[in-house]
């Protein structure tokens, strides 16, 4: 609805919509800094750069192809990270509860 009457909301009003996860309100000077420490979150070694890439790869083309397609894609994106050294580090920092390693191999 929002996309084909153009109607604007508030960054509150799509906060409590769920449509947007964040509204920074820190001081101008400081925003490189404050969203290159959010964004630390998501790359090495705190993510599994592969997984997050996969993630990004099969969201952004899932409406272009076929349902049955996207699912082959998944399947295949999972296939190969299972493969991986990162899925290893995962499952082994799991077990051993501690804090995951990744080094996106």
């Amino acid at each position: 609805e929002m996309m084909v009457t153009g109607e604007l909301m508030s960054f509150e009003d799509a906060h409590a919509c769920n449509l947007i996860n964040h509204i920074w309100e820190g001081d101008p000077d400081d925003f490189r800094r404050d969203i290159l420490d959010w964004c630390s979150q998501f790359t090495l070694p705190n993510k599994a750069v592969k997984a997050v890439g996969n993630i990004k790869r099969s969201c952004q083309t899932g409406p272009e192809i076929p349902f049955e397609y996207h699912l082959a894609l998944e399947r295949e994106l999972q296939a190969a990270l299972f493969n991986s050294n990162d899925a290893k580090e995962g499952i082994a920092a799991y077990v051993e509860k501690r804090v995951a390693n990744f080094t996106g191999e």
